[in-house]
């Protein structure tokens, strides 16, 4: 895995590749403060932040600004506290819904749960439509992935 430091950052590319992103992040870390660059933050910051990325990387959301993580160093507690309340929110349990809107036909899919799509990822699929009506079609998540971005993903937070 291919990482740089800075005096204030620490960028891992392709950070969604990450098989134990708890020990990875940690070898990194102890690398960085190796090196002679400083090291500001708690271990479990830095992983709340990768995996945030990660997590929103894999649902295909925000891919350009998520493909990659930069842990910055001095960061301001507000901005901590963000990556705390977004790495849980992206597995929250049937608290955060996802729906596709196709951009050429403008049709929008049923809501699909973020549990689902973390758990179930090969059996999912956003339907549009009523699976009765003669203008009724599914995509499977994998197809979506290598479609999206024909698709507008809209994100709902509820009961």
């Amino acid at each position: 895995m291919k990482v740089t430091y800075t005096k204030n950052l620490t960028k891992i590319f392709d950070s969604y590749k990450m098989k134990d992103v708890e020990s990875e992040v940690k070898e990194i870390i102890e690398e960085r403060a190796r090196q002679g660059y400083p090291v500001t933050r708690t271990l479990q910051s830095y992983v709340k932040e990768t995996k945030a990325h990660n997590r929103l990387y894999k649902l295909g959301l925000f891919r350009s600004h998520t493909k990659d993580v930069d842990l910055e160093e001095n960061i301001e507690k507000k901005t901590e506290c963000v990556w705390k309340i977004l790495g849980r929110w992206v597995i929250m349990k049937s608290k955060v819904f996802i729906r596709l809107k196709d951009k050429e036909t403008e049709k929008e899919s049923k809501e699909v749960t973020i549990e689902e799509l973390i758990y179930n990822q090969n059996e999912i699929e956003f339907e549009f439509g009523n699976y009765e009506d003669d203008d009724y079609s599914s995509l499977p998540y994998k197809d979506f992935l290598f479609f999206q971005e024909d698709y507008e993903v809209i994100v709902r937070i509820g009961e």
